[in-house]
Order: structure tokens, then C-alpha cells, then sequence
């Protein structure tokens, strides 16, 4: 028999698969959006995370500088001072420093001072008054 006469193989082919497995390098944002699903699908964890590879965060005292900015508003400067003003149920205001010229704080209605200060002493903090005139809220 001659080797010209017999009919040539069709070369294999990998067999397909129908899914996408995690390993897939799909890119970056497919797997995030599948690693925060499976962690909503999981229960949660001793600490309330529902991830084990996401990090603890550090929670510090509060330590604020109220001083203020005109007739009805204080500027509040400082570490933690969204947690202090969530937990007073103050509603403030973020002032970028490109609209006031000045470093980037939040500010606050002057009537609500005292309630920035006890808040802030309650979460363990300390909150400091720059102004005599406002020292009277203390």
C-alpha cells in the first residue's frame, strides 16, 4: 500500500471548555466582582468580615480642631472626624481647599459644636476649640 493513498489525519484539537474557571486571566475587574459576590454568598466571620484577605482597619481616637470659619460655620480638622460627626448625627459639609483656599476640612453649623465635643469624648478622643468664643459651647 502506498503512503500517498491513504488519507492524511485531521490534526487534534484542544477540547473547549464551556466555563470560565477563576484561574481564568479574565482581567482584574471580573475577578474582584466575583471574589465581592462569593463573599456575600459566605458567612460572616468571627470579626464581621465577610473576606479573610481583607485587612483589619485600625480604629484611633478622634482628635479634632474645631475652630471657626464665619458667623454660622465651624471648620472641624482632624483624624476621625467623619466617625465623630456620623456618631453625633451632625450633618457637615466637605469644603475641598480648592473652593476655600484653605486646607480641606469638613464643616459644621456653630449650634452643633457641643455635640461634636461630647461625641468625640465619647469615642475616647479628644476634641480641641481654637476659638475663646466658641470655648463657651464647652
Amino acid at each position: 500500500m502506498n503512503d500517498r493513498s491513504r488519507p492524511k489525519a485531521a490534526p487534534e484539537t484542544p477540547a473547549k471548555t464551556s466555563g470560565l474557571s477563576v484561574s481564568d486571566s479574565t482581567g482584574i475587574g471580573t475577578q474582584l466582582r466575583r471574589r465581592f459576590d462569593a463573599s456575600l454568598r459566605c458567612e460572616p466571620l468571627d470579626d464581621g468580615r465577610r473576606d479573610p484577605w481583607t485587612s483589619r482597619r485600625r480604629k484611633s481616637a478622634p482628635n479634632l480642631t474645631i475652630e471657626p470659619f464665619s458667623r454660622y460655620t465651624a471648620e472641624v480638622h482632624g483624624t476621625g472626624a467623619f466617625r465623630v460627626l456620623a456618631a453625633a448625627g451632625v450633618k457637615g459639609m466637605w469644603a475641598h481647599e480648592r473652593t476655600t483656599r484653605r486646607p480641606s476640612c469638613w464643616t459644621i453649623p456653630l449650634w452643633s459644636v457641643p455635640a461634636i465635643v461630647d461625641a468625640a469624648r465619647r469615642l475616647g478622643g479628644h476634641a480641641e476649640i481654637a476659638d475663646a468664643q466658641l470655648g463657651l459651647f464647652e
